[in-house]
């Protein structure tokens, strides 16, 4: 990651960061893998079945983005001399 990239970043600030990368780009990428590998390897695709997967996933995988977002946010935040090493 450039410098500049991580500038910007920064600027647009932390929340706008945790919602961007940690619940859309992390949480709701991951449940929708992680619902169609579930639903299709454990049942050989059951309509029943996948809906029970996509409301667990849609409410776990997005909450567990803040988390990642925030520990995203926390080595974003390092300074720069650490990011090198």
């Amino acid at each position: 990651m450039t410098i500049s990239h991580r500038e910007k970043l920064i600027r647009k600030g932390k929340t706008s960061f945790i919602i961007r990368r940690g619940i859309i780009d992390w949480g709701l990428t991951t449940a929708v893998l992680y619902t169609l590998f579930a639903s299709v390897l454990d049942n050989g695709f059951n309509a029943q079945a996948f809906i029970r997967e996509v409301a667990i996933s849609f409410v776990i995988f997005p909450i567990s983005g803040v988390l990642f977002g925030l520990i995203m946010w926390s080595l974003l935040n390092r300074p720069e001399h650490t990011l090198r090493k």
